[in-house]
């Protein structure tokens, strides 16, 4: 079945004798299909998004969960009834005859017909996210714990199993003579157990359901009944399963993955895709490769490689071309070097062509645009990078500049006019996290803010994963993070910028981190984490945060296609992972690989708002996102700054900091007395009268003898200055 649930994280299903309904926690609808994979109907819930249903098996009344701890109820294609789950949030329902029974956290509670409240009984260690009800029976599936359980209706225990092959169980439910099926979403099968949970087999695989004729028989279960899966695809991230009727002949099994630009643009056999290969060095070659790509491996209809390059400009205006444009149902911006998609697509003065006008017509008339690399970066109307290595370290040691400014490579470039303005309001990095762009992407938007088409706000996305936006020109304009790694989003509204003795720093850069099942409204920046996610704060598993010697990924293999190899776990999210994982540190920090200047990034989850989401996977493989991560960056002498934040997260005495800064690195002679004012006396009476300083001392100098002032002029202010905050000491050193 290909369609526009293809797209989605298909987390709940139901299913009768000729229809199945499906329900996705990243999308607000309830579709309803037929058995030949129509769609026959849509109900849109205004309010919240759904993750499970359920089908009343004789009146069929459908049951949604809704994420705020709410139910739903539809009838007849319309949304009725909406009631509270009496849970913080409502997951797993199923009917128990005309009673519902719901899931939530570390507890199921059960409702009357009239959705009131009948009682609550506290089961497993943490969430339930799916509940399937047989003969009395209730089944449960714990997904963190990975235990089912089954109970009586009095909440008495029948079984709890668990199994080395079943990782993650998730959704659940039944045959005509009670075995129980369960989902393992991460152990990619299928297991069934007998009623009462004594015996148990695996009846599917990852394999199962690949062969050409996408059907699969499961093995005996004592009937004369043949049940099939239909799974062409495989199995891969399995979420939920149902039988399709009570004759159970036939069972349904959603799988995590899609391929989401083939549906969104027409879906399989009816997808006609156009590729701007504008950005592209290679026209012919990279045509070859997305022909291949979309017709061999999706299946699209037809692939129409938009004649127009660097070298091609006239065709921008051919009205054969745009006709050709014109009949596309998906345009795909392939990668290489965004200025050429520029070059291509405009004329002198950032005018337009009609190839664009046109792409621009078909995008506000609906139809899918996406891009990749250089084709993602090129969208917003915003100062789009390019050029330039791509690194880091020279976006920050250099700084950025407008391409026509400089020719040397070395520098990162920037057009200050833009992209081709399909989307507003924010930068687009890409290869983000792998190539360690995050100081790259905060040195352009600090640089080009104050600019006619700069932006205080950006982000970057990751190798292997896509961003996904709706609603686009609209206050509801959302983003959605699909793929196997994250997106970046950084801040720098009220950001400062020191730029003296030779060195530069940033301070005070807000940044998010979101994955898969996350979104975020653009406009007011609301974030909305996957409800397959938990907040770390209180169940940390590590003690202390790393620290790293290479921030921004430099010292990486690069291969002859000058694509970076998969050397090692990106550095700059493992260590923010970390904070956000760590019981002790609310601070920590990366230096660059390079030197002479040494950039120090410094995250701080201290501040108001900041937390971090977690689901837990396999330990190496857990999912986690952040928000409202504190970002500072310095380059220059560091050793003033070291001290002081080994300290900021315990409260210090005026003496304590003085003693351990200035003693210990032995910058000030003699014993350090508690008087702040004498310490800046002698600071100054050096920097004027001492020998033999090096112009590193003098700058330790400098800084100390700022810190020192800025620190009486705080304390100065405070009712009780025996304890220096952490906030206090920060405040001081990016003040001076």
């Amino acid at each position: 079945m290909e369609s526009e649930m293809d797209k989605l994280v298909i987390t709940g299903i139901a299913s009768d004798y000729d229809e199945l309904h499906v329900c996705s926690n990243t999308n607000n609808k309830v579709f309803t299909y037929s058995t030949d994979g129509k769609c026959k109907g849509i109900v849109v819930l205004i309010e919240e998004k759904p993750w499970d249903i359920a089908l009343h098996p004789k009146s069929g009344k459908i049951v949604a969960t809704l994420r705020n701890g709410s139910l739903q109820m539809i009838e007849n294609m319309k949304t009725t009834t909406k009631a509270d789950a009496h849970l913080d949030r409502s997951y797993g329902v199923a009917w128990n005859n005309n009673d519902l029974v719901v899931g939530g956290k570390s507890e199921i509670c059960f409702l009357d017909p009239n959705m009131e409240h009948i009682k609550t009984l506290k089961i497993g260690d943490d969430t339930i996210y799916y509940i399937h009800i047989k003969d009395e029976h209730i089944y449960l599936s714990d997904y963190v714990s990975n235990k089912v359980y089954g109970i009586d209706k009095e909440g008495n225990s029948i079984f709890t199993f668990s199994s080395p092959t079943l990782k993650n169980p998730d959704g659940i439910t039944t045959d005509g003579n009670g075995n129980v099926y369960i989902v393992g979403r991460k152990s990619n099968n299928v297991h069934r157990l007998s009623p009462r949970g004594t015996e148990s087999e695996i009846v599917l695989s990852a394999e199962d359901g690949r062969e050409s004729n996408n059907v699969h028989r499961l093995p005996p279960q004592g009937t004369e009944s043949e049940i099939f899966l239909s799974a062409k695809d495989g199995i891969e991230d399995p979420i939920d399963i149902c039988f399709n009727s009570q004759e159970y002949k036939s069972l349904c099994l959603s799988n995590e993955s899609g391929k989401s630009f083939r549906s969104l643009a027409g879906g399989v056999n009816h997808a006609k895709l156009g590729i701007v290969l504008a950005a592209s060095g290679d026209f012919n070659a990279t045509c070859t490769f997305y022909v291949n790509v979309f017709l061999d491996m999706y299946h699209a209809h037809s692939v129409y490689c938009i004649p127009i390059n660097v070298n091609t400009t006239s065709a921008n205006s051919d009205p054969h071309v745009i006709e050709r444009i014109k009949q596309q149902t998906g345009i795909f911006f392939a990668g290489g070097e965004p200025e050429s998609v520029i070059e291509s697509l405009f004329y002198k003065n950032h005018v337009p062509s009609p190839a664009l006008l046109a792409i621009k017509e078909m995008f506000d008339a609906g139809i899918l645009v996406s891009g990749s690399s250089a084709g993602a970066e090129c969208m917003p109307s915003a100062v789009m990078v390019w050029g330039g290595t791509g690194s880091s370290y020279n976006a920050l040691q250099f700084g950025t500049y407008e391409g026509s400014e400089v020719s040397d490579r070395d520098y990162q470039l920037y057009d200050k006019d833009g992209g081709v303005g399909l989307l507003d309001g924010f930068i687009i990095d890409a290869h983000f996290s792998e190539r360690g762009r995050e100081g790259r992407l905060i040195r352009l938007l600090s640089d080009t803010r104050h600019l006619h088409h700069g932006t205080d706000w950006g982000f970057g996305i990751d190798e292997d994963t896509a961003l996904v936006i709706t609603n686009v020109g609209t206050e509801y304009e959302k983003a959605e993070v699909i793929g196997y790694k994250g997106v970046f989003f950084a801040d720098v509204s009220q950001s400062n910028i020191t730029a003296k003795y030779n060195s530069y720093s940033i301070t005070n850069v807000m940044v998010d981190y979101l994955t898969r099942g996350d979104s975020i409204f653009l406009k007011n920046k609301t974030i909305i984490f996957s409800s397959t996610k938990s907040q770390m704060s209180g169940f940390e598993r590590n003690s202390r945060a790393r620290i790293s010697k290479d921030i921004f990924n430099s010292n990486i293999t690069i291969s002859h296609s000058n694509e970076p190899l998969p050397v090692h776990y990106p550095e700059f999210v493992k260590v923010a992972n970390s904070l956000f994982d760590s019981k002790l540190d609310n601070v920590s920090y990366g230096d660059t690989y390079e030197h002479n200047p040494t950039f120090r990034v410094y995250m701080s989850r201290s501040g108001t708002g900041a937390k971090g989401y977690i689901e837990r996977e396999l330990q190496t493989n857990d999912i986690t996102s952040y928000t409202n991560l504190q970002v500072n960056i310095t380059s220059g002498q560091q050793e003033l700054v070291d001290l002081m934040f080994e300290h900021l997260d315990v409260n210090l005495t005026i003496e304590k900091l003085q003693k351990d800064k200035l003693k210990r690195e032995q910058y000030l002679k003699g014993e350090i007395i508690n008087d702040l004012q004498l310490n800046a006396d002698r600071i100054q009476n050096e920097l004027e009268h001492g020998s033999n300083q090096s112009p590193s001392q003098s700058v330790i100098y400098r800084h100390a003898l700022d810190f020192i002032k800025e620190v009486t002029r705080l304390v100065n202010k405070m009712a009780d200055c025996n304890n220096l905050a952490r906030g206090t000491v920060q405040e001081a050193f990016y003040t001076s």
